[in-house]
């Protein structure tokens, strides 16, 4: 498969998208997919992180909508979504899906290393109370 879904902590705080080199969107929607049913689960807030740090991102602009069709599937218990990668062209994808849906401005976060996503993840829960 070419994306692995997972939770990344004991406590089902966030579930962690693994991305392989090679992915595309059928592989997204069933992430997506095995996503929701994992939120349901639990029935709260859940935030997500997506690593893309080994990745090629598909070249088609079909990234807009395949997001878009996500946060409505997950919309109910999402919380924030950290993107690991160091790629500007992700950097970029996510800066014009946020100009094209202003209302998930500021739920995404950009870092460079699973740690720092678990880190702003960490005190983005905090500072919600």
């Amino acid at each position: 498969m070419g994306i692995t879904v997972s939770w990344d902590d004991e406590e089902k705080t966030a579930i962690r998208h693994d991305y392989d080199l090679q992915w595309d969107w059928d592989d997204f929607n069933t992430a997506i997919s095995q996503t929701v049913a994992m939120i349901e689960g639990v029935q709260r807030r859940v935030d997500i992180i997506c690593n893309v740090l080994n990745t090629k991102i598909p070249t088609s602009s079909d990234y807009i909508l395949h997001g878009r069709r996500a946060l409505i599937l997950l919309n109910r218990w999402l919380g924030n979504i950290a993107v690991v990668s160091t790629s500007t062209l992700v950097f970029a994808m996510i800066n014009v899906f946020v100009r094209v849906y202003p209302e998930w401005r500021g739920r995404f976060i950009v870092v460079s290393t699973l740690e720092l996503a678990r880190a702003a993840l960490a005190q983005r829960r905090e500072d919600a109370g």
